[in-house]
């Protein structure tokens, strides 16, 4: 990910406004990406798992055993490689998406102040010509 800066530069409050909607619009892009990309891999994970679970229940032999009991059916289940590999896999995405959540809603801020400092411009509150030299 870039390096993003969340700072209000008041010296170039100007540029600060006119970037700010391009690189939301971009991060919430991302954003809605990487949500999407989560809930599919869960809904690929709970797929896995089902079929996994069912394959031990109908087969239990080739898990090496020939009787279950649930504790071993779920001990297998959370054991299986490749349902080991769906879960780490689905993890690392939802991470993903909290970060770039968090970058979203620190955007959001920064936004938020821009809109105040403006306000405070034009109520006559707050001077910003000797910082932008207008």
């Amino acid at each position: 990910m870039s390096e993003l800066n969340f700072k209000v530069n008041l010296a170039d409050i100007k540029e600060e406004l006119s970037d700010l909607p391009g690189i939301y619009e971009s991060w919430s892009s991302k954003l809605a990406k990487a949500s999407n990309d989560a809930y599919n891999l869960k809904l690929s994970n709970r797929v896995l798992r089902a079929k996994t679970e069912i394959d031990i229940r109908q087969n239990p032999l080739n898990y090496g055993f020939p009787k279950l009991t649930e504790g071993t059916v779920t001990a297998v289940l959370e054991s299986n490689a490749a349902v080991v590999a769906s879960d780490k896999e689905l993890s690392d995405t939802e991470a993903e998406v909290r970060v770039i959540r968090a970058i979203v809603e620190s955007l959001e801020v920064k936004r938020s102040s821009l809109k105040y400092l403006c306000e405070l411009a034009n109520s006559g509150f707050l001077n910003l010509s000797p910082i932008t030299g207008t």
